[in-house]
């Protein structure tokens, strides 16, 4: 068991509890909560497997301009102009993209 891979361990457990008063105020919903846990599920599993592989740079990068859309449209079509909840799921999208880009 190397400290890299424990550190990732208990980032993610950590992780996984960060966002749980979010629906109960409804900042956010379930939905997003779910998704958000099966993507600390996936770094776990790659975490546990020890993977050499992280995300690079350039893909941290290209995955910011894959959401802009996203959050385009959470901010103006699902919440209607109300910002606290899309600014929610850009800060769970952050999280889970620089998790997955811990290098040490």
């Amino acid at each position: 068991m190397s400290f890299a891979r424990e550190k990732r361990l208990l980032l993610a457990a950590l992780a996984a509890v960060a966002p749980l008063p979010l629906p109960f105020n409804r900042v956010i919903t379930w939905v997003a909560v779910l998704i958000f846990w099966a993507a600390l599920a996936l770094f776990a599993y790659r975490a546990a497997a020890d993977a050499q592989r992280w995300l690079s740079g350039w893909a941290m990068n290209a995955l910011a301009l894959l959401y802009l859309p996203f959050f385009f449209g959470d901010l103006t079509l699902f919440w209607r102009g109300q910002v606290l909840q899309a600014l929610a799921h850009l800060a769970l999208f952050t999280l889970t993209v620089m998790l997955f880009a811990l290098k040490r």
